[in-house]
Order: structure tokens, then sequence, then C-alpha cells
């Protein structure tokens, strides 16, 4: 997977797709450059080991080689939501409309404040050096962003699973083919930045509930916590709530997960500071969550029945359901969304395209994350705090995310937790990969009746 050979397909495939998309090198001098300050930041993460380097140049460049196909549906087929959408409005702010503005007064105009400053850092870090503000430069951003969180991903399936190769090498070929992942790296979205945050914040977790050691661990995790509310404020307001849920989760997983003979002094002081850390959180953050939640939930229920109508058959079915309902087929929305899946294919949008890819990503990821709820309930010795943490994390948001937005991309910023639990089963293992397969031909057979139905509700 990680040939010379197809590493250069990669390469040469991105640099001629970008190259042809804008006309000019530009692209691929100002992502070089992008990649080699990205990978100067791996050197703390991972010491003397290469799979963190791998996977973060492995995703960087099936990355730039799907935004060379994005900039060509901006720059040849016209894509209004990259042009005139939410990523043209990023890029507009970025490049200009915002100069001159503080982080505050930029609030007050878009929510990503903090997204648009640090590229508009970036592009004129570029100008000066002679670049010109042109989209790439931002969607550089993203990618050497996207690439980063991989690694960070790898570290935390190390935490998790120790240096088990092929767990290693599973998680890094869902994270570089993850159409979610690509959307964050090739549309200048804030996503990506959303992103890195985030699994970085997973990673500091999960190391502190391996090793919950108070100077080591502890105190730094009460300080990025901390940070990171007041951080994802000015990314994604509602998002802020997210330290305080991952605290949360960590303290049902402190008291109910298997310690595996671990000391339990340094788990339940653990504990205790997750503890703080809900309470601080929840005191300093509680009323403009919930605020910030309601009006989010109004927001995007007002933008769906904008978008599709208010008798539409996905509001009737999901959005307008009572919240249990919701909860679980909202979910599962968020898993095969889009409906029929070649919709996406059918408008002249990268975005809507790589929607439909990660849907079909899903149907081959889902049975690995039911086979691993299922290693989950017949092995306790698996049960372990950062197992739990991960689980507890990534099924709490998607439950979060389908009772308020069922937003795909919003669910994408909590994935990697969701992709290192779904390493549980041992896929070396013959028995595992035929039931593996089994549970596949099932989703895919669900998947078939779902659009089945579909097209029953759509033209009988």
């Amino acid at each position: 997977m990680n040939s010379f050979f197809a590493l250069s397909i990669l390469l040469g495939t991105g640099f001629f797709l970008n190259v042809l998309a804008y006309g000019t090198i530009e692209p691929f001098v100002a992502s070089a450059l992008l990649f080699f300050l990205g990978s100067l930041f791996i050197v703390p993460l991972n010491g003397s080991r290469s799979q963190e380097y791998s996977t973060f140049g492995l995703v960087f460049l099936v990355c730039f080689a799907v935004a060379g196909i994005a900039a060509i549906y901006a720059n040849f087929f016209f894509d209004q939501v990259q042009l005139h959408g939410d990523a043209g409005r990023f890029f507009d702010y970025a490049t200009g409309k915002g100069s001159g503005l503080t982080l505050a007064e930029l609030r007050e105009v878009h929510e990503g404040s903090l997204a648009i400053a640090f590229w508009s850092e970036i592009y004129d870090l570029f100008s000066f050096l002679g670049f010109q503000k042109e989209r790439y430069i931002g969607v550089a951003v993203n990618i050497t962003s996207v690439s980063m969180t991989a690694a960070i991903g790898v570290r935390i399936v190390r935490c998790v699973y120790g240096d088990d190769v092929q767990k290693i090498i599973l998680f890094k070929l869902l994270a570089a083919c993850c159409g979610l992942f690509w959307m964050f790296a090739a549309i200048h979205l804030r996503d990506a930045v959303v992103l890195l945050l985030v699994t970085f914040l997973v990673f500091l977790w999960v190391k502190a509930l391996r090793t919950p050691r108070f100077g080591l661990n502890l105190v730094p995790l009460a300080v990025a916590n901390i940070a990171g509310a007041t951080i994802l404020g000015f990314l994604r307001t509602e998002f802020s709530f997210v330290p305080f849920a991952m605290a949360l989760c960590a303290v049902t997983a402190l008291l109910i997960g298997n310690a595996g003979g671990r000391g339990k002094g340094g788990l339940y002081l653990m504990a205790v500071l997750a503890g703080a850390c809900v309470i601080g959180l929840l005191v300093a953050f509680g009323d403009q969550i919930l605020d910030r939640l309601v009006k989010g939930n109004e927001a995007y229920l007002g933008m769906s029945e904008g978008q599709h109508g208010s008798g539409s058959l996905g509001m009737a079915l999901i959005v307008k359901q009572p919240l249990p309902i919701r909860l679980v087929l909202g979910s599962l929305y968020l898993l095969v969304f889009p409906v029929p899946v070649w919709s996406g294919f059918e408008v002249a949008s990268a975005i809507h395209a790589l929607r439909s890819v990660n849907a079909i990503y899903f149907y081959f990821v889902t049975p690995l994350l039911w086979l691993a709820l299922l290693e989950l309930a017949r092995d306790r010795s698996k049960r372990t705090p950062e197992t739990l943490f991960l689980a507890f994390l990534g099924g709490g948001m998607m439950f979060a995310i389908a009772a308020t937005s069922l937003e795909p991309r919003h669910f994408g910023a909590f994935l990697v937790p969701l992709l290192v639990f779904a390493l549980q089963p041992d896929m070396s293992d013959h028995l595992m990969r035929a039931r593996y397969k089994r549970v596949t031909g099932v989703v895919l057979a669900a998947a078939a009746v779902l659009h089945l139905l579909w097209a029953g509700a759509k033209f009988l």
C-alpha cells in the first residue's frame, strides 16, 4: 500500500490535477512547503517511529490528489458550494474581506473566526513569499491538518493496542480512504482544523487513561481541555461542549472499565480529575453550551426545511420524529447519507460527490464497528478505560449530532475515535475475516433494500 510506485502515482496524479485546475505549478510548491512544515510537528509525537510519518505522507498525497479533483469542480464546472457557499465565504474572509478585524469582530460575522484568522495569516505569509492568494493555499492548510490528524490517530492506536503493526496499517488504510476526511482536506472549510483539535484532545485523554501520571499527563490534560473549550468556541460554537463530553466519557469509562492489573491509585486520581473537569466546564460554560445547542438545533431545523421542504421524506421520517426514534434513525442516516448513494455524483459539486464516496466507505466500515461492539460485549478483558472512552465518545457524539444538526460534516470531527475503536476485531484471523465478509454482505443487502424503498416512495 505504501510502495514507492503507489506513492509516485498519487503524487503524479495530484500534481497533474492541481496544475491543470489552476494553470500554475504554485499549488504543488505551496503544498510541498506545508508538507515539510507539517512533518516537523510529527517529531515530538512519535520519536523515532516511522508509521506516523508514513501515515502522514500517504494521507497527504491522497488528499492532494482529491484536492485536484475538487479544484477542477470549482474552476471548470463552477462549483457553487466552493465558490459561493460556506467554502467561498471562508475564502473571501481569509483573503481580504476580514482584513483589519479582530478575532472578536470576526466572530460577530462568522462563528469560524479562528479558522479564518489562521488561514489569513498563512495567506499573508505565502503572499510575502510571492504566491497569489488563491484557494489552493487554504486547501493545502486543510490537507496538512487532516494528515497530521491521521498521524495522531496512529499514536492513539499505539496507546490502545500497543505496537500492533496490522492494526496500525488498517487504521492507515481507513484514514486514507475516508470520504469525509477527503472533504475536509479538499474543500475550503474549517472542519479540517476542528478535526485536528478534537483528535489531539482525544489523544491526550487516551494517553492519560493509559498511563495516569499526575505531573506528566493529568495537569497538561486539564489545561488542554480548558483551552480546547475556548478554542472550539471560536471554530464551531456548539462544539465548545466537546471537552465536557470527553471528561464525562472518561469518568464513565474509568468507573466501569477493566484496569487490566494497572494500579488503581492513578485511575482513581484520573476519575477525580475528570469529574472536576466535568464540573468546572459545566459551571464555566453550561449556560453558553445549552444556549448554543438550542439555537443551533433551531437553525439546522430551519435550514433543513428551507432546503428540503417541511413535507419531505427525510423531514417526516427523521427530523420530526420523537427524540428516541430520531436518535436511532438519525445515527443510521449519518452512516448512509446520501440516499440514493449516487445522487452526489449528479450535482456539479465536489462536496456532494465526496458525500456519496463517504456513504460507500461506511458500507465497509460499519461492519467493523459492529464486530468491535460484539468483541467488547463478549470479552471483558477488552473493556479497558481507553477502549470504553473511544466507544462512549464516538457513539455519544453520533447520538448528539443525530439529535441536533444531522450533518455528516459535524460527525466527521469524531471519526478518529470510532475508527480506532473499529480496530478491535483481529482481522489476521481467518474466522474473523469470514465473519466480516458475512456482516458486510448483510450491510450491502440492507443498503440495497433501503434504495428500493426510496425508489418506491419516490416513484410509486
